[in-house]
Order: C-alpha cells, then structure tokens, then sequence
C-alpha cells in the first residue's frame, strides 16, 4: 500500500515532496519493526531521516533519528556518524522552541548509549566525538554519576562538538545544579566550560 502511495506522491511532483516522502518512510519504518529483519528495518528508518533532512521536516528528522541513534546505533558508519544523528534530535528540538523536557530522556538515552557502545572502527574525524561522547559517558560514570544526572551534561558534550549554543543548551545548562559543576570531572567539565 505504502509503495503505491510512494509512486503516487512522486507522480505529484508536488515541491513538497520530499517532505511527503519523509512521511510515507516513517510510517513504513514504524510498520517494518514487526515485519522485518533489523536491517531492513534500518533502511526505512534511513530513508525517513535523510528525506526529512531534505525538507527540513523536524518531526522525521526527530523520530527517524531518535530510532537511528539508540535502536540501530550498531548500524552507523562511523563516530561521527552518529553523534550528528543524535545532534540533528537536539536541533529539531531547539528548532520547536518547545517542550525541552524531551531533552531529559534524549541525554539519558546517550549517557547509556555511549556507556555501552564497543566501537573498534575508529578515524580522526571520529577523536571530537569519541573524546566527547563515549570518553565523557565513561569518565561520567567512573565518577558515579547516574544516568538522570550525567542526563544534561551528555548534551552539552553533544552541542560542544558542533560549536552549537541556543536556547537548548541555555535549557540543559539551568539543569545542572550549581553545586554539581564541581564535582564534573576535569576531563568532561574542559569541554563544556562554554557553556556553564
């Protein structure tokens, strides 16, 4: 059914389709999770962000690459990769200028993520995210913070490897109690001073 409406929707030459297509790959995406192999599944979810990055759509871009970033994490290319699919959540986010809570779960999601993650294909456009993200993550957790407070810090580490300020990160910084600044590791607290 979708594949028709895909053709359909193409037949339109609407000059919003890309962002019609962005909606059918979600809605495909969301509906391969019961039907298909991981892999395939990854190339739906792929296919609704990089359409929904094509027409600026924020609701696709969100969803897909929220799936993208923390189901099918194992599929990314690279570091980097990655980290910019997890940055694009928090850009469609501060794009909304909305409901900044979401955040919350987002930063627990990546203390988690790259607390977990075993990544053995390294390059030197990985090192800024590797040092920040998985390197942070790790160092957070040596110092026994928990998920729900290393939560905002992990945003920041995730803004400060594209040099990004905003109303997100004004956001995530009040969440951070003044008297947890000190105790942020040496390590993590160099790459977020900008922000604090």
């Amino acid at each position: 059914l979708f594949t028709e409406i895909e053709h359909y929707i193409k037949e339109l030459q609407d000059t919003n389709l890309n962002w019609w297509l962005a909606e059918t790959y979600l809605v495909k995406a969301k509906l391969s999770v019961d039907i298909f192999k991981k892999n395939q599944q990854y190339s739906y979810w792929e296919k609704a962000y990089k359409y929904g990055i094509k027409s600026d759509n924020q609701n696709v871009i969100i969803e897909s690459a929220h799936s993208l970033s923390f189901v099918y994490a194992d599929f990314s290319e690279s570091i980097i990769n990655l980290a910019e699919k997890q940055f694009s959540i928090v850009k469609g986010i501060s794009s909304q200028n909305c409901n900044f809570e979401r955040l919350e779960s987002i930063g627990i999601n990546l203390f988690n993520g790259w607390n977990n993650l075993d990544w053995r294909r390294e390059s030197t456009y990985d090192l800024k995210a590797k040092y920040a993200l998985m390197d942070g993550a790790k160092e957070l957790k040596k110092a026994n913070y928990n998920a729900q407070e290393a939560s905002p810090i992990m945003i920041l580490l995730l803004c400060s490897i594209f040099d990004f300020k905003g109303n997100v990160t004004e956001w995530v910084s009040n969440l951070i109690q003044k008297e947890k600044i000190d105790n942020i590791p040496d390590f993590v607290k160099d790459k977020i001073n900008n922000y604090l």
